[in-house]
């Protein structure tokens, strides 16, 4: 069979025809999960909209209850932010509903849906007709039960008040006493009612209004008739206010523990159901989902085997076909390589690459010997090449030290130029920042230098300069740095150094300078600053204060040591 396809197919058709088998078990396999995933896809997103539905309804049945909790607590202490947070809380209801509304719903699920609107509706109604009845109930017991329960007590105190000098009979005076007493009683018992919500308070305070006019008409008391039908009066009108305000306080609370309970244990009891049955549902979808996943498993790993199967196969017979005229040519050529010019070349009948190959290989073979003598002649100029690279690039290595240096290095004096000694401090106060070390620098400038220009000449000058250069390399650690800032400026970084031990140094170092034989009969004295790190220090503000030491010392002076 492989000779068979050796002689009869090309080899690109057998490399096409593996292409189209493959692509076709290929294409077929990707289309079966394709299709699988989608159905699959549509129960996961029915999963998920009876997910949200359920999230909703819950969140639902949550509010409700917080809903009657607010409602309660306003009833309680008649607070507006009650109220307010009562609306707020029915707000987020409906915006639920809404969100629910929205979502693809089933029959059931609308009618319920509808039914907790509707409920939720009444709900809303019901509350607004409660704040009305709590304000009008706390009207009256604010304001007109207290002023009539102030206008009965004000009549009897102004007798008992305003009496002639005789005064009144002591029978007539205590009689006044227990209708006040009566009625102070009565108007207590009517707020702890107000208060307590408890009947037998009220009927109390009924009981020392009823006592207050039956002292009235009965005691004995010389009272003027006018002033008792008076009394009488404001007696009865606080009776009135009394029982109206208690009949709107026994109407709101209808209103609130029945109606509105009613209400939301509606709203309750339609969340809870759409909560089970999208629970329900959800369990329902998550099988059917489980049993898919499973048979999409199954026939994919089945499929897949038969793949495998037909892939080996197929990649066999074409490997096959391609490797044993392959491993021949690969003999042939291998021979030539040792310079076997006597090799022969295998005779293949196919006419595609493979005979094109063998045909190569007959070329090969004859150009052989030129190709060895071409392969010597190259090695020997790729040495000649290899030796001229190597000397190019060690002189290229010696130019770029030399630049290194030019660009960190000071020309006249070998210490650090400015660029490079800003770097060196930059680098030491992110190092202090970092691990909270002690950092210093010292700044020195060469008094009166210009004179010794002027009188000696340059060349004398960078003389000094260079002498002042190896004077304070020589005096400092091998960690502190020396650089030369500018003219007959240096500043020396002083790693993990506080101030004082930095004026120390400065100090040695002026006294060295002070006493150096410059030649020439030259004396050079150098006037120091000095300056510590700071937190928040800046490379600018760090050497700003050691320059201002510095010209410190200067108006001093000179010849000075200053530190800021």
């Amino acid at each position: 069979m492989i000779d068979f396809l050796i002689r009869s197919v090309p080899l690109f058709a057998r490399i096409k025809l593996v292409y189209y088998l493959v692509g076709i078990e290929t294409l077929a396999l990707v289309c079966y999960i394709f299709f699988s995933f989608h159905s699959l896809q549509d129960k996961l997103h029915q999963y998920t909209v009876a997910s949200n539905r359920s999230h909703l309804s819950h969140q639902l049945a949550i509010k409700a209850e917080q809903t009657q909790r607010v409602a309660d607590s306003f009833i309680e202490n008649g607070n507006q932010a009650a109220a307010d947070h009562v609306a707020y809380v029915l707000e987020g209801m409906r915006k639920i509903i809404g969100e629910m509304l929205q979502q693809p719903n089933s029959k059931a699920d609308q009618a319920t849906i509808t039914s907790i609107e509707r409920h939720l509706l009444l709900y809303v109604e019901t509350f607004d007709e409660v704040q009305v009845q709590r304000f009008l109930q706390s009207m009256l017991v604010e304001e007109d039960m207290a002023n009539q329960a102030s206008k009965a007590q004000y009549r009897v105190r102004k007798v008992l008040l305003s009496s002639s000098p005789v005064g009144l009979a002591q029978s007539e005076e205590i009689e006044l006493l227990k209708i006040l007493n009566e009625l102070v009683m009565a108007e207590k018992q009517a707020y702890r009612y107000f208060n307590q919500l408890e009947a037998k308070q009220y009927d109390a305070a009924l009981l020392h209004l009823k006592m207050a006019k039956t002292i009235l008409d009965e005691g004995n008391h010389q009272l003027e008739a006018a002033y008792i039908d008076k009394l009488e009066e404001d007696i009865d009108r606080f009776e009135s206010v009394l029982t109206e305000a208690v009949q709107r306080t026994r109407g709101y609370l209808y209103l609130l523990n029945v109606v509105m309970a009613a209400e939301i244990s509606e709203v309750l009891y339609h969340s809870h159901l759409m909560v089970e049955r999208e629970t329900a549902n959800m369990f329902v979808i998550r099988n059917h989902m489980k049993e898919e996943l499973s048979g999409i498993i199954f026939n994919t790993f089945v499929f897949g085997a038969l793949f495998y199967i037909l892939v080996v196969l197929v990649s066999w017979a074409m490997g096959r076909s391609v490797i044993d005229p392959i491993k021949k040519l690969t003999q042939s050529f291998r021979q030539l390589a040792r310079g076997a010019l006597d090799t022969p070349i295998p005779k293949l009948e196919s006419n595609d690459e493979m005979g094109d190959l063998a045909q190569a290989a007959e070329v090969f073979k004859h150009t052989n010997t030129h190709t060895k003598e071409l392969l010597k002649r190259y090695q020997a100029l790729s040495g000649e090449l290899e030796g001229k690279v190597a000397k190019r690039t060690a002189e290229l290595e010696q130019k770029n030290e030399e630049l290194r240096l030019l660009s960190s290095t000071d020309r006249l004096t070998g210490v650090y130029n400015r660029m490079k000694l800003e770097e060196q401090i930059q680098h030491e106060i992110s190092r202090a920042q970092r691990y909270k070390l002690d950092y210093s620098i010292v700044m020195l400038d060469v008094d009166y230098f210009k004179n010794v220009n002027d009188s000696f000449g340059h060349q004398v000058g960078d003389r000094v300069l260079k002498m002042f250069a190896v004077e304070l390399q020589n005096n400092v650690r091998e960690s502190d740095v020396v650089g030369r800032w500018g003219g007959e400026e240096f500043i020396i970084s002083c790693s993990c150094t506080n101030a004082d031990n930095a004026f120390s140094l400065a100090e040695k170092l002026r006294e060295i300078i002070e006493h150096l034989d410059f030649g020439s009969g030259i004396a050079c004295t150098a006037s120091f600053g000095v300056s510590q790190y700071q937190l928040e220090d800046s490379l600018e503000s760090l050497i700003s204060r050691a320059d201002n030491a510095l010209y410190e010392s200067k108006r001093m002076g000179r010849n000075k040591v200053s530190v800021k």
